[in-house]
């Protein structure tokens, strides 16, 4: 099992963090009011405050965040 840790999120982590977003939530929020990629960025943009945010590293690489 590889260790792995949290960070405090930055704003350069983001992008990164949309990308893990849009690939765990598309299908179901695609499934009920369809996906609008300008709409969810603009929403997950605006959602999470990166203070707020820890980064999961795993071996040196973005796994995910809470």
């Amino acid at each position: 099992m590889r260790a792995y840790h949290l960070r405090p999120a930055t704003d350069d982590d983001m992008h990164r963090l949309f990308e893990i977003h849009r690939a765990a939530m598309f299908e179901y929020v695609d499934r009920v009011w369809g996906w609008d990629e300008a709409d969810q960025e603009a929403r997950f943009r605006d959602y999470p405050r990166t203070s707020d945010v820890q980064v999961i590293e795993v071996a040196g690489e973005v796994a995910g965040f809470v």
